[in-house]
């Protein structure tokens, strides 16, 4: 797989915003500010989720020892961002920073490869301009030519490759299903629907017997969202929950026909060899 770069666009009235005004006016404000913009660039490999991966007793020591900040700084600005929606807990191990997606920058290796050879590109014909005797080094330039070509045919390959996969994900059946099984989701776990799409990918289930796994969903009350405790997202997403769903292991059971019969009379007539 081609290497990506990733940023995070920072829009130019993010210090304009009531929570970061807020934010910034309390005592330490700045600092609570920077791991703020530090979580949203750990997070960017993942879209804006942070994983909790349990290296530490607390989410908030984890992500401390990842952005090296002060622990009780980071639970602050945790304990902020959850009260003004700019965190959200998904399950016990499992954050989303909503923002990160919308200001996610990113690009190919090659894509970068080509843009850092134009700035030197520019670069060495300013320089020819002022200094006329000096000659560029043709064969730096044509291995540089070279590999970026070569880089520019693996993502095509690769974008190639994604094309046929949107083709296939993009059938009527498909579509249908997978906005069924989202809706699904969404009132099984109580999570808002757009925090369900922001999570689920269609490529996660091009494997999937999607009819299958929503007529699996619908045979359990525990699935389905109807008993007390309520599924996690988790129960959908991971590949091993999912192959439980379809083991039946969630399946309701069956409901044992009373026979009337008292359990002495029961346990006697097994006792006798007879078949209740």
């Amino acid at each position: 797989m081609a290497k990506k770069y990733f940023w995070l666009k920072l829009k130019d009235d993010f210090f304009q915003q009531r929570a970061i005004k807020k934010l910034r006016k309390l005592a330490g404000g700045d600092t609570f500010t920077i791991i703020y913009l530090k979580l949203q660039l750990l997070s960017l490999k993942d879209e804006g989720r942070l994983y909790y991966e349990g290296v530490e007793d607390q989410f908030f020591k984890e992500m401390a020892l990842a952005i090296d900040e002060d622990e009780s700084n980071v639970q602050f600005t945790i304990i902020f961002l959850e009260k003004n929606n700019l965190l959200e807990k998904i399950v016990e191990d499992e954050y989303f920073l909503p923002t990160v997606v919308e200001n996610l920058g990113s690009e190919s290796a090659s894509a970068k490869r080509v843009r850092d050879f134009r700035e030197r590109q520019k670069t060495l014909h300013c320089n020819a301009s002022i200094t006329p005797m000096l000659q560029p080094v043709t064969n730096s330039n044509t291995e540089i030519d070279r590999e970026i070509d070569e880089e520019i045919e693996k993502d095509k390959e690769i974008e190639k490759d994604k094309e046929i996969d949107n083709k296939n994900l993009s059938t009527i059946n498909f579509k249908n299903d997978f906005l069924r099984l989202k809706d699904i989701i969404a009132k099984a776990t109580g999570l808002d629907l757009m925090l369900v799409e922001s999570i689920i990918k269609p490529v996660a289930y091009r494997e999937v017997d999607l009819n299958l796994l929503i007529a699996k969903i619908s045979e359990s009350q525990f699935l389905s969202g109807k008993l007390e405790r309520k599924p996690s997202i988790n129960n959908f997403t991971v590949k091993m929950m999912i192959d439980k769903i379809f083991a039946d292991a969630y399946k309701d059971k069956p409901k044992t026909k009373k026979t009337g019969k008292s359990k002495a009379e029961r346990e006697l007539e097994l006792l006798k060899g007879e078949v209740v």
